[in-house]
């Protein structure tokens, strides 16, 4: 096994400035800083996609607050079976964010945001040429789970916004800036009114509306999108065989309880779950036995949806869909309680996916651990030890059955990447203080920080005799 690093490997490495003996840390400093964003290494180990942050002196446009950073942002791409280096995928500009959405299941094209100003625009970038068709459309940000994702068949389905408006995590952050003045030089001439109504109670439905967002199916060649359905769509998951699409979309608004404190996960929206039949353009939107949750909707082979709903604030529940004739039914975990994970702003999420045909969750033992539990005959498959420790956040699934080709499990400094079938494929051995940022095929990107704060980007191949089960 042989590890590159810094130029020698795929010409990247950031400054991170330190303070030293000599001097302290300074302002200038700060601005130099240089930081890697997110990697992907496509299924077949051939393309990695890198996001690296350019030094904060560059920007000159801070309306994005706590989200700057986006507009610093540049797109690197790498032909690792080449043995090539990282090179633009984009030209930087000024003010000018590139940022990645999901790689194709081929692994020759990936989805491209583009921040300038107040526009958020989807595109589709073929690595081998650099070219980008542009869609003229404002995707949603994946912050409740995915906004984009592959079809088997080479398309790109996005959660678009309405009226090309930018989505609410980063409107929300330049909206006063950006509308307060012309609204003052209205009011100072009389043309609106100078409040607002928020109704509450039998006047609930008074709060005014913007136009819904879409699912929209973009062809990657030539960047045409056409909208599928309409909707204020916060998640996206497509089946197996990619005839069904499953949407979790934001309906009416929630009157607050009165015996609760507001917090800021406190929901203000109803969710509704949307099914929608990509063969015939057919929409349903099944009855739940209690309010959607956020955070799951996981398809079995045989095309069943498993999905959590919220009959209060502080627990989940599950249930399983099926799209042909719009069945629900409630799952029953024995007795035990799901565990649930949480973020600082209190929302909380379950954690369950499928196994073979069955469901599997996490749930809380009576002996006070947490264990992953199959559904309903409440036995624990070994096979599902090594996802213990599945992220709390929404948007990155859980992959249980089967794994796909570019799924990894790491066990100490140790990586393994997974067949098809869930067998090992490729093991690395990672170097001290390692941090692995994607993997695909035979191939690992990794961060390693000296001391000085020097950022390097190292790619971890293997050789043949560490090849377990050969690529397909």
């Amino acid at each position: 096994m042989r590890v590159l690093m810094g130029v020698c490997a795929l010409a990247l490495t950031l400054a991170c400035p330190q303070a030293t003996s000599g001097r302290s840390y300074t302002v200038e400093d700060l601005l130099a800083t240089e930081a890697l964003g997110q990697a992907q290494v496509d299924a077949h180990g051939r393309w990695a996609v890198v996001e690296r942050q350019r030094p904060w002196r560059e920007v000159s446009d801070y309306s994005y607050g706590g989200l700057t950073p986006m507009l610093l942002s540049e797109l690197w791409i790498a032909d690792l079976k080449s043995g090539g280096p990282l090179v633009r995928l984009v030209p930087s500009a000024p003010d000018t964010g590139y940022f990645a959405g999901p790689l194709s299941r081929d692994g020759s094209q990936v989805m491209v945001y583009r921040l300038r100003g107040a526009r958020l625009e989807a595109g589709v970038a073929r690595l081998a040429d650099k070219t980008i068709a542009w869609t003229g459309r404002t995707p949603e940000l994946p912050v409740f789970g995915r906004a984009a994702q592959w079809t088997p068949d080479g398309k790109l389905l996005v959660l678009t916004t309405g009226e090309n408006r930018l989505p609410y995590h980063l409107a929300s952050r330049r909206t006063v800036q950006d509308e307060l003045p012309g609204r003052w030089r209205e009011a100072a001439q009389g043309q609106v009114a100078t409040r607002s109504a928020i109704g509450s109670g039998r006047f609930l439905a008074w709060r005014p509306r913007s136009a819904p967002g879409a699912l929209t199916r973009i062809d990657p060649a030539t960047g045409l999108a056409r909208s599928l359905v309409a909707g204020e769509f916060i998640d996206l998951e497509i089946s197996r065989s990619g005839r069904w699409a499953a949407l979790i979309e934001r309906a009416g608004d929630v009157q607050p309880p009165l015996d609760e404190p507001a917090r800021v996960a406190s929901p203000t929206r109803d969710l509704r779950l949307v099914l929608v039949d990509l063969l015939t353009g057919q929409t349903s939107r099944p009855s739940l036995p209690a309010p959607l949750a956020t955070g799951l909707l996981s398809w079995s082979r045989d095309e069943r949806l498993l999905v959590a709903v919220a009959p209060s604030v502080a627990t989940r529940q599950l249930a399983v869909v099926s799209p042909v004739n719009g069945q629900v039914r409630r799952l029953d975990t024995g007795g035990r309680p799901l565990a649930l994970t949480g973020n600082l702003e209190g929302s909380v999420y379950a954690r369950a996916a499928w196994s073979g045909s069955d469901p599997v969750a996490r749930v809380n033992r009576p002996d006070g651990h947490v264990a992953w539990q199959a559904i309903p005959n409440g036995r624990v498959p070994g096979t599902l030890d090594a996802i213990a420790a599945a992220p709390p956040e929404p948007g990155t699934r859980l992959r249980v059955n089967p794994p796909l080709p570019a799924e990894t499990r790491r066990d100490g400094e140790t990586v393994t990447s997974l067949g098809p079938n869930g067998a090992p494929r490729v093991r690395w051995s990672l170097p001290p203080g390692a941090e692995v940022m994607a993997a695909g095929g035979d191939q690992v990107l990794v961060r390693l920080t000296t001391a000085q704060g020097v950022t390097h980007l190292a790619r971890i191949w293997s050789a043949p005799r560490e090849v377990i089960h050969p690529l397909s």
